[in-house]
């Protein structure tokens, strides 16, 4: 097995696709004009984005957040017909590359919806209804591209006096994040691709064929609409579609007071259509979640998103193996670079190594891999490891392989860890994936409307029932990198990695 000296969280910066949702209200562009528009403060924000990113202990940061306290006040209302009334601002920051929104009070009427568009209208993001109302009262928003946007709220003309709606912050994306949802043409590594490197592999080429399912669980993810990272959903024993959602703990999901569970932002079914390239959509997404289970020392959070994924994203529930057995082969299904999502393949043993995070002084155990096809890079992290029964074993927390490098070692918080990591059970993941403490260690992957899955751990975990890779699988991301030294027995001839940022 090759050893690895410095291991890196593996980061992304996301770039977007047209929007293909025709079910998706349209964008209301009259009289823009005479809309009320705000702008960031442009020597804020330039100075935000000089120390944006710089920490060796943080996820990737794709935006910085300012503030803009506004309120129903400061719009416009208007009639749209006999029935409907609309509140409209703009939001503007000078070399924005995206925009993203934290509303700090969020109550709408019944019948009534909250959109969030570009000035051109090409992308919509929402509807946000009352079903995306939370306990606190928040909101956090999709992105969407460019300098400007617009938002808007359409109630009922009789509910005005009951839509609760004040902006807090905004997220200036200084990373290009939405570049090919504008129709920004940028250079492509690869045919199709974004700016993954020339050995990646896209899903949909026939090294994914088998891998269609596991790629439908896969989603990239916001937080705070600064940082980014990647997760899946995964299955749980009573097979009753709770979504539960699996991620790298070093994503900070819930551990500081700007990256609540609440302010995920769930991006599904972004990758290529067919080998060659093509992108998929980027306005089927999902806000709000809650903190369920973490563990440093495993890499691994459990967050449970705030509503089922919508059935038309057909989605997947990964199935999962905690039994700690070495896998002899098996996938990773990622999104380096902000590309489409790409797959790794391995073909030799897994083995269980430690990872020290030289940043934070804690340790990960891991799974050591070494890929036969593809690598990974920035975007990358918190992806899962599957072995050849389609179970995920592990979660990535970092690595050196690179095109120039392909064999360079991953390493990927195992599982088997994180099932009983913590010594209080609501910290494990045991108690929440198998809440009756049936004694399952397996579980087979599954469609939403499925019956519960077998947790025999010799089935394959769904591949006879794949439906395909899809224009329309989800999308995947990774945190910033960290640095990190990898502790293996014996300590010597390790190899220094290139920073990935």
């Amino acid at each position: 097995m090759a050893m690895m000296g410095r291991i890196l969280l593996l980061s992304s910066l996301l770039v977007l696709a047209p929007a293909h949702a025709a079910a998706q209200p349209q964008a209301n562009l009259h009289a823009l004009g005479a809309v009320p528009h705000f702008a960031l403060d442009g020597a804020a924000v330039a100075r935000a984005v000089t120390t944006a990113g710089q920490g060796k202990s943080r996820p990737v940061q794709f935006a910085v957040t300012m503030d803009l306290p506004l309120t129903l006040s400061d719009g416009r209302w208007e009639t749209l017909d006999a029935n409907t009334s609309s509140w409209r601002l703009r939001v503007g920051s000078a070399g924005a590359q995206s925009l993203g929104f934290e509303f700090s009070r969020f109550r709408m009427p019944a019948g009534g919806a909250l959109l969030i568009y570009d000035a051109q209208g090409q992308l919509v993001q929402g509807p946000y209804t009352t079903a995306n109302q939370t306990p606190e009262g928040r909101l956090w928003t999709a992105i969407v591209p460019g300098a400007e946007a617009v938002i808007e709220a359409r109630v009922p003309t009789g509910a005005r006096d009951a839509l609760q709606l004040e902006l807090a912050r905004v997220g200036h994306g200084f990373r290009n994040f939405a570049a090919a949802a504008a129709g920004v043409a940028e250079p492509r590594a690869i045919p199709g691709g974004g700016t993954a490197a020339a050995c990646e592999v896209n899903i949909a080429c026939p090294a994914g064929n088998d891998w269609g399912n596991e790629a439908r669980a896969v989603a990239t993810y916001t937080v705070g609409n600064k940082f980014i990272c990647t997760g899946q959903l995964v299955d749980d024993v009573p097979g009753d579609n709770t979504p539960f959602f699996l991620t790298a703990n070093h994503c900070e999901v819930g551990q500081t007071l700007t990256t609540p569970a609440s302010s995920v932002v769930v991006y599904w079914n972004y990758q290529a259509g067919s080998c060659s390239g093509g992108d998929g959509p980027i306005n089927h997404t999902q806000s709000g979640a809650k903190l369920i289970a973490g563990d440093s020392g495993a890499d691994f959070t459990l967050i449970q998103l705030n509503q089922t994924p919508n059935p038309a994203y057909n989605v997947w529930y990964a199935g999962w193996d905690v039994t700690g057995t070495p896998a002899t082969s098996g996938a990773d299904i990622h999104q380096p670079g902000g590309d489409v999502k790409k797959i790794s393949l391995f073909s030799q043993p897994t083995s269980k190594v430690t990872a020290q995070l030289q940043d934070t002084l804690r340790t990960v155990q891991a799974w050591d891999v070494v890929w036969s096809l593809g690598i990974t890079e920035d975007g990358s992290s918190g992806s899962g490891l599957y072995n050849s029964n389609h179970h995920l074993i592990g979660v990535l927390s970092g690595g050196s392989s690179s095109c120039a490098s392909p064999g360079g070692d991953d390493v990927f918080g195992r599982l088997d860890v994180a099932w009983t990591a913590q010594a209080a059970a609501s910290g494990q993941l045991k108690t929440h994936l198998d809440p009756n403490n049936t004694g399952a260690q397996c579980i087979a992957g599954r469609n939403p409307g499925d019956a519960p899955a077998s947790t025999n751990c010799s089935v394959v975990g769904g591949s006879a029932t794949a439906q395909g890779n899809g224009s329309e699988g989800g999308g995947g991301g990774g945190a910033w990198p960290l640095s990190l030294s990898l502790l293996l027995a014996p300590l010597a001839a390790l190899r220094r990695r290139r920073r990935k940022d």
